[in-house]
């Protein structure tokens, strides 16, 4: 949910055997190390923001998810890297997202699970309330996302019933 514009993809090759810092237009930064995810060679990495995230019922995905995957020089996706890949991921300011009615201290970033077809909270992360960015280090590529697990407030008004007397 919410007002955040949808970032264009991105597609970009690389030599994988030196450090890439990829930052997305909304700010979200990709850090992968040297030899992270090929010994030697390019790496063609394809990330593509979407909101066709189904969170579960009760959950909100703030801001834009990302689906990722890359493939190396002779066309196969690489599954599982050779060691952790950085993701962060700013959010809005306090301001911003209590008017969406959500909390910082409700966040939390998640991936999606092809294994058991939902989303999972991602096993390695940090939460900077400070400087409004979380920070994940992932193993592979999938669906990512940054989730508010707040139950949302709900206000319920009655109807008001008038009787007329005959």
């Amino acid at each position: 949910g919410g007002p955040w514009p949808l970032p264009q993809p991105i597609i970009v090759s690389f030599d994988g055997t030196y450090m890439q810092t990829i930052v997305m237009p909304d700010g979200v930064v990709l850090r992968i190390p040297a030899g992270a995810l090929v010994d030697s060679g390019t790496v063609t990495l394809f990330i593509f923001p979407t909101r066709e995230l189904r969170p579960e019922p009760g959950q909100e995905i703030v801001g834009v998810g990302y689906e990722m995957w890359a493939i190396d020089q002779n066309g196969q996706e690489i599954t599982q890297f050779r060691q952790n890949v950085q993701m962060v991921f700013p959010y809005p300011s306090d301001t911003v997202l209590e008017a969406e009615g959500v909390s910082e201290h409700f966040l939390v970033p998640v991936d999606y699970s092809t294994l058991v077809g939902h989303w999972i909270l991602a096993k390695s992360y940090v939460v900077d309330t400070n400087r409004n960015e979380i920070t994940l280090w992932i193993g592979h590529f999938t669906k990512f996302a940054v989730l508010s697990t707040e139950p949302k407030r709900y206000e319920a008004y009655l109807p008001i019933v008038l009787r007329s007397s005959p």
